[in-house]
């Protein structure tokens, strides 16, 4: 979900909101991870200037939550619901048409290689997405209720701190951005 505003004189976006997030299951400890996060205004300068940033946002999203939570992914099979079905698309075939988002889908790809993920992406719809439920906050009520009604009253959700990934120009060469992911990894454990 991407909203802004725009000064009616001047025609200048006044303000961005673009809330990306994730949720995990981890099978082998039973509990769920979880994170969120409004993208700031500077992260904008690596996108060129558009009227929608939703595709862009779920791939943000997806590498963010590998490198927010580097050691929960690295080493593991990893089954990725997305409801954008060009971001679902640039990420299972690993290309994109628009540089910014070819930048995007190369980290993310990276990503996957230096933490040893086997990743298998799948298209659901919007409403079925648990993870778009995390960036409408007046849903957030169905995930908790749905949460409880698969996993019981005691189901442990874990607050991950969410990381954008660095996408600066020092990320020209993707070995030296695999090689940042490994350590960013190392230095999680």
């Amino acid at each position: 979900m991407y909203e802004q505003k725009v000064d009616p004189v001047t025609g200048e976006v006044t303000h961005r909101h673009l809330p990306v997030g994730w949720l995990a299951y981890d099978q082998a400890d039973g509990k769920l991870y979880k994170s969120e996060l409004v993208v700031p205004d500077w992260f904008y300068q690596f996108f060129p200037e558009l009227k929608q940033y939703v595709t862009r946002g779920e791939i943000v999203a997806a590498i963010g939550a590998f490198y927010s939570a580097p050691l929960l992914f690295k080493g593991r099979r990893v089954i990725h619901f997305v409801d954008n079905a060009a971001a679902l698309s640039n990420m299972v075939n690993g290309y994109a048409t628009k540089p910014d988002m070819a930048r995007f889908v190369n980290l993310f790809h990276a990503a996957l290689i230096a933490l040893g993920i086997e990743w298998y992406g799948e298209w659901v719809p919007s409403d079925a997405n648990v993870a778009d439920i995390m960036t409408r906050p007046e849903r957030m009520h169905e995930l908790m209720a749905g949460l409880k009604s698969i996993f019981g009253d005691d189901v442990e959700v874990i607050n991950v701190p969410f990381e954008l990934p660095p996408a600066g120009s020092s990320w020209e060469s993707l070995k030296a951005w695999m090689r940042h992911m490994r350590s960013h990894a190392e230095k999680a454990e």
